[in-house]
């Protein structure tokens, strides 16, 4: 219950962490707009996919301070192409997120899977 709680109390965050400043980069884009940059090839795939391992990275340092063992590795285990298909899939289903939502939410869900 308390990981459910957290996953809405994140979710519904970050619209505002976008807003202020705390989200930069593709992040802030909507799932819409960066699906169809991929497929019209406007942006550099190796860009998204560096940005998505970064907010990975981060949260695992976030989560990780917070932790009593410290040891947070959330995707570690995770192919590079297996994560960027999971949130590509996140974004089909969620058009209208932000890309950092869809990458967050991919995020939630391989850390309650323990991946």
């Amino acid at each position: 219950m308390k990981i459910l709680i957290t996953i809405i109390l994140v979710a519904t965050a970050l619209n505002s962490y976008a807003a202020d400043g705390y989200i930069s980069g593709v992040g802030v884009e909507s799932c819409g707009d960066i699906l169809a940059a991929v497929n019209n090839h406007d942006i550099d795939e190796e860009r998204l996919e560096s940005w998505t391992q970064g907010y990975f990275s981060g949260a695992n340092i976030a989560y990780g301070l917070r932790s009593k063992s410290g040891d947070v590795n959330t995707g570690s285990t995770v192919l590079p192409s297996r994560l960027m298909a999971l949130v590509k899939q996140k974004c089909e289903a969620k058009i209208d997120y932000a890309y950092a939502k869809a990458v967050d939410e991919v995020y939630f869900e391989l850390r309650v899977a323990g991946q």
